[in-house]
């Protein structure tokens, strides 16, 4: 019960916070602001987004579109070129990387709430370096290219560090 409670502290916090252009976006529609907030709120617990404070967390979150998948929906495929970055709301998906000798999917890790994937081929205008596949309902924030381009990647100081773990990953023998 007192986490619900502190829930709605936090959602109280991020609506009074919410810059006047964008409530005048969504003057008419509430529903749209608490969606907004919700989805600041989420960004909180994303690693990546953990050094930016309340407001640029609401305007960053105006940029994503909210996406559902289904049990054993693939949501990107390893070598595509990369067109969206996600974020992984509730559910869980498998990261897997098709093997050089045979051409077999190995299960690399499983991705949960929070976690996110697409980015960093985006940010290296790479193609994807695995296959992610929901396991069970799968409900996502994703950014397009153009938006990364634009409005998050000069944000993310930290996806630069991740620059090595993605080498390491792609690289990663299967």
């Amino acid at each position: 019960m007192d986490d619900l409670k502190e829930h709605e502290n936090q959602m109280d916090v991020f609506r009074q916070e919410i810059p006047i252009e964008l409530r005048k976006q969504f003057e008419n529609d509430d529903d749209e602001v608490t969606e907004l907030g919700e989805w600041a709120y989420s960004l909180q617990f994303v690693q990546i987004f953990q050094h930016l404070n309340n407001v640029d967390r609401l305007d960053l979150s105006n940029q994503f579109v909210f996406e559902e998948f289904n049990d054993k929906d693939i949501i990107i495929n390893e070598s595509e070129d990369a067109k969206f970055f996600y974020i992984i709301l509730q559910g869980a998906a498998m990261v897997y990387k098709t093997t050089s000798n045979n051409g077999s999917r190995v299960k690399i890790t499983k991705l949960g709430p929070y976690d996110h994937f697409g980015g960093l081929s985006l940010f290296f205008h790479k193609p994807y370096a695995a296959t992610v596949q929901a396991i069970g309902p799968l409900k996502c924030l994703k950014m397009d290219d153009k938006k990364f381009q634009t409005n998050l990647q000069p944000k993310l100081i930290d996806l630069e560090r991740a620059a090595q773990q993605y080498n390491a990953f792609i690289n990663f023998p299967v």
